[in-house]
C-alpha cells in the first residue's frame, strides 16, 4: 500500500501565525525555525527547489557543508511533521500536499476562483492574521526579503477576499456578517479610512433593522 495514502491529512496554516496540526497534536513551537522557514517556504513556493539554493537561502553565512548538513537535519524533521507531503531527492526537495495536507493559503486560493460565497467566508473567517505573522530569521536576509513579498501579496489577496465578502452580504442585505467581515478587515489594516466607513455605514444599517 502506498504510504501516502494511509496518513490522516495534517492542517498547515500560513495566514496568521505559522500552525501545524494533525490527529495528535497542535505545533507553534519548533525546534528551529530554520524547519519552518523551510515548510514555509516550500509550501508556498510549490516546485522543485534545489537543495544548493536552499542551503544559500537559510544558511547563509554557514560553510556549505555546514549548511548541507543543517539542511539534511531540517528536512529529517519536516517530514516528521508533515509525513507523506514530500519529494525528495539528492539535488531537490519538493512540497506535495496531495491528500495528505490542508493549506490554508491554498485553499483561499482556490475559493477566490469559485462563485460560492459560504467557502470563501468560511475560508476568510479562518485567517488568522498577515502571512507569517510574527516570524522572522536571523542571517537570513534573502528569505526576510521574499517573506516580506509574500506577507504583501498575500495581504492584498486577503483584503481583496474580505471587500468581496462585504459587497455580496451588503447587497443581499445580510448586514450582522457584511459587519463581521468589514470589522476582520478593519483590524487588518486600521489606518485605512474606507475601512472605518464601511463598518460605521453597516452599524446605521443594523440600527435601522432593529
Amino acid at each position: 500500500m502506498n504510504p501516502r495514502q494511509t496518513q490522516q491529512p495534517s492542517t498547515i496554516r500560513l495566514l496568521g501565525p505559522l500552525r501545524l496540526e494533525n490527529q495528535e497534536e497542535v505545533i507553534t513551537n519548533f525546534r528551529s525555525r530554520r524547519v519552518a522557514a523551510l515548510i514555509a517556504y516550500a509550501v508556498v513556493e510549490a516546485r522543485p527547489i534545489p537543495r544548493a539554493g536552499l542551503v544559500e537561502l537559510l544558511w547563509p553565512d554557514k560553510p556549505e557543508k555546514q549548511g548541507r548538513a543543517n539542511l539534511r537535519w531540517a528536512l529529517n524533521q519536516a517530514s516528521k511533521l508533515l509525513p507523506g507531503c514530500w519529494e525528495i531527492d539528492r539535488q531537490v526537495v519538493g512540497f506535495d500536499p496531495g491528500q495528505n495536507c490542508y493549506v490554508d493559503l491554498h485553499a483561499l486560493e482556490a475559493a477566490l476562483t469559485q462563485d460560492d460565497t459560504d467557502i470563501l467566508a468560511h475560508e476568510v473567517a479562518a485567517v488568522q492574521g498577515d502571512f507569517l505573522a510574527g516570524f522572522y530569521l536571523d542571517n537570513s536576509p534573502e528569505f526576510e526579503n521574499w517573506m516580506v513579498m509574500a506577507r504583501e501579496a498575500w495581504r492584498r489577496l486577503i483584503e481583496n477576499a474580505l471587500t468581496r465578502l462585504i459587497d455580496h452580504y451588503a447587497h443581499t442585505r445580510q448586514y450582522s456578517d457584511a459587519l463581521r467581515f468589514a470589522r476582520q478587515r478593519l483590524a487588518m489594516d486600521p489606518w485605512v479610512e474606507e475601512s472605518h466607513r464601511t463598518v460605521m455605514q453597516l452599524l446605521v444599517r443594523l440600527g435601522e433593522m432593529d
